[in-house]
């Protein structure tokens, strides 16, 4: 077996072991647990001292909005905003499908 194979698949081993999560301030993975907020579990980084939530999909969502944003106001196309924001193409896609699946309907009152 050659060396690279070696620490490739010491790494796969080491890393689907344990997940640890990372301070989205400073990235380090010096984080504890502290408690809870409305049910979602709060952490804080013991490097910088900033406190977090973890993987809230509904603030993640909406911060997505902001993409959305550039492809209907902004004109952007889709694979530009990919390459901005770091997600695929497929994913972006289906974000924007919920925003529109959600949009807002127009009412007319007669008078």
């Amino acid at each position: 077996m050659s060396s690279l194979m070696k620490c490739v698949s010491s790494n796969y081993f080491f890393m689907s072991k344990t997940r640890r999560e990372r301070c989205p301030k400073c990235s380090s993975i010096n984080v504890i647990k502290w408690g809870r907020q409305a049910n979602h579990q709060r952490c804080k980084c013991k490097r910088c001292g900033v406190s977090f939530t973890l993987r809230r999909k509904d603030v993640s969502l909406n911060n997505m909005f902001v993409w959305f944003k550039w492809w209907i106001v902004g004109k952007q196309t889709i694979e530009q905003i990919s390459l901005l924001g770091g997600h695929s193409v497929r994913h972006l896609k289906s974000v924007f499908y919920k925003y529109l699946d959600r949009a807002p309907q127009w009412t007319i009152k007669e008078e």
